[in-house]
């Protein structure tokens, strides 16, 4: 028989007003403990590939629910059937949001959880406004005027609140909660909200070099000059960076890797692990922090855990300030100028396997910069303009 794990964790309200889970607490003889400021429990079973959620309000209710699951007679198909029936409770659309959001949160990372938090939530508001009260009076006339609705939000002032690929964002993931609450396909594709793709945003040569010489100059005990230069090296994303640690990094190799970080409850977006190639250069730098370094982590912050979201992004601001360029200063955007390189200098596979991007597609955005930019192209418009010269 295959074996069955089971796993409770509490649910928590923090300052900030997010969710966090936590593991449960206990008392010196070893007795489970309520979890002060706990909303909800949730106990996570995994039994022949297949994973259930069960919540419940109180620590006693989620405690029987964890024994039935892991010694009840009951098949783990009995335990799916019953979560299913319990997802949606008496049907309603509150109900139904709350327990997507509760996989959400068990699953995704925190900007995910407070995305589609705020995003859902324009969808409730909608039917609470359309007395839509229960998941199975959603029906692709709602979901036709939830796309005007959603056009036609004002904000204090008047004006237009979302813009057309923020409208698309938002039904994107009213789709998907349809979907998890068991109503999908209910508007054919071709009728949703268009988002259009905006051009690749990334640094010229010249901003790249402004960008360094300002990191020099500001340099925080070496912090800032690495950042930049460990951004501009490596394509990381904000998060990879934020968890990178020493151990991740190979010095005789000349590489750095994302790994999952599960002592800070951290996986890589794509849930694979990629290594990079770096330049000597930005080897050196790393060689020397290492010398000074307190943490596991090679982005730390004050505390030794990983360096904040705002910590980043407030440095990367006053950088892009002290260089004077135009075009903003953030993770991506360096991510998407060495993205441009790695595509021109090596090839769109190699790009996609360095960047960690799960379809071609993706990486396809970045050669179309590339292209435009190459040597190759140049020529190919300086001989039209040539050409209408000479005649």
């Amino acid at each position: 028989m295959a074996q069955k794990r089971v796993r409770i964790a509490a649910r928590v309200r923090q300052a900030d007003g997010t969710f966090k889970q936590v593991g449960l607490l206990y008392d010196k003889r070893g007795k489970i403990q309520d979890v002060p400021n706990a909303t909800s429990y949730l106990v996570r079973v995994q039994h022949d590939g297949h994973r259930v959620n069960i919540t419940r309000k109180s620590l006693d209710e989620i405690l029987t629910a964890a024994a039935n699951a892991a010694n009840g007679p009951a098949l783990v198909e009995d335990l799916i059937a019953n979560a299913e029936a319990e997802r949606t409770q008496d049907g309603t659309i509150v109900a139904a949001v709350e327990a997507w959001l509760d996989e959400v949160r068990a699953h995704r990372s925190k900007s995910t959880i407070v995305k589609y938090t705020k995003e859902i939530a324009a969808f409730t508001d909608f039917c609470n406004s359309h007395s839509i009260v229960r998941v199975d009076q959603v029906t692709r006339q709602s979901l036709l005027k939830f796309i005007t609705y959603l056009r036609e939000l004002k904000d204090e002032n008047g004006e237009t609140r979302l813009g057309g690929n923020t409208v698309a964002q938002y039904f994107l993931a009213t789709t998907i909660f349809l979907k998890h609450a068991g109503r999908p396909g209910l508007l054919e594709t071709d009728m949703w909200p268009e988002e259009i793709e905006p051009p690749v945003k990334f640094y010229s040569d010249e901003e790249v070099q402004k960008l360094r010489a300002a990191a020099r100059e500001m340099n925080h005990e070496g912090r800032t000059q690495l950042l930049v230069e460990f951004l501009l090296f490596t394509g990381f994303r904000k998060g990879e960076a934020m968890h990178v640690t020493w151990a991740d990094w190979s010095a005789e190799g000349q590489t750095i890797r994302v790994t999952p970080k599960p002592q800070y409850n951290w996986k890589p977006k794509t849930s694979e692990c990629r290594e990079v190639p770096i330049p000597e250069s930005l080897n050196d730098l790393l060689i020397e922090a290492k010398k000074r370094a307190t943490s596991e982590l090679i982005f730390a912050g004050y505390d030794g855990g990983p360096l904040g979201r705002n910590t980043m992004t407030r440095w990367l601001g006053a950088l892009g300030e002290k260089a004077g360029v135009a075009v903003d200063v953030d993770c991506h955007t360096f991510r998407r100028t060495i993205g441009t390189k790695w595509c021109e200098k090596s090839g769109i596979q190699a790009a996609k396997k360095y960047l960690g991007h799960s379809s071609i597609e993706t990486t396809m955005r970045y050669l179309g910069v590339a292209d435009v930019r190459s040597k190759e192209t140049r020529k190919k418009i300086e001989s039209v303009a040539a050409a209408f010269e000479a005649a």
